[in-house]
């Protein structure tokens, strides 16, 4: 399977009814050490679960699925 290197990773996730898109903060992290990165300004990354990548846009996205602030 060929993959295109020309895409980007973004990574998402809802917040108060929006979504937050964030741009790769640096391409040689894997996607567990960027979710680390993250959860330092968005705390609720800390214990998300990651979906993806999907294609979207030109660019590859991963989506963080976040429980905080659920009842359940």
């Amino acid at each position: 399977m060929l993959v295109n290197t020309d895409l980007v990773r973004k990574f998402e996730f809802k917040k108060n009814n929006e979504t937050i898109v964030i741009d790769d903060p640096n391409p040689d992290l894997s996607t567990g050490a960027v979710q680390n990165h993250l959860a330092g300004q968005y705390p609720e990354l800390l214990t998300a679960k990651l979906k993806g990548p999907e294609i979207k846009n030109d660019a590859f996205v991963y989506t963080f699925e976040t429980t905080m602030g659920t009842k359940g």
